[in-house]
């Protein structure tokens, strides 16, 4: 349902949403606060929608995707998001409302697809290895 909204209304993907007192994307909202996994055809058709939801600065959506459990079975979700923007491994992320801080390597390596993705995040920052 949600694919088809954004096929027939693809501007709402670049609205930005109130989340926990930020101001998010839609890709970085769903993979924050979704309650299971975000698809992966979901991410990349908001990928291909706001490409600027990965390339701005201070994006959330590598972090939101390390940070959620919900992408435990599909590192193809992180994975397309660090194609669009390797530098966001290398990104500290810090919520003020959701008291969250770190690299997205730091909550990846929770993850049951850990040993997927790791090796894509320390490809994209080796330097995260010593933080």
């Amino acid at each position: 349902a949600l694919e088809d909204h954004l096929r027939k209304n693809p501007e709402e993907a670049q609205v930005l949403c109130p989340v926990f007192g930020e101001l998010l994307f839609p890709l970085e909202a769903i993979l924050q606060v979704q309650y299971s996994p975000a698809p992966l055809s979901v991410v990349q058709l908001l990928l291909r929608l706001c490409p600027e939801a990965v390339t701005m600065p201070n994006s959330s959506a590598l972090y939101n995707a390390c940070f959620c459990n919900r992408n435990q079975d599909n590192p193809e979700v992180i994975r397309s998001i660090l194609r669009m923007n390797p530098a966001l491994a290398s990104e500290s992320t810090y919520y003020s409302g959701m008291s969250r801080n770190g690299l997205p390597i730091h909550e990846a390596i929770h993850l049951p697809c850990a040993a997927e993705i790791l090796p894509d995040l320390i490809q994209a920052d080796p330097n995260s290895l010593s933080e």
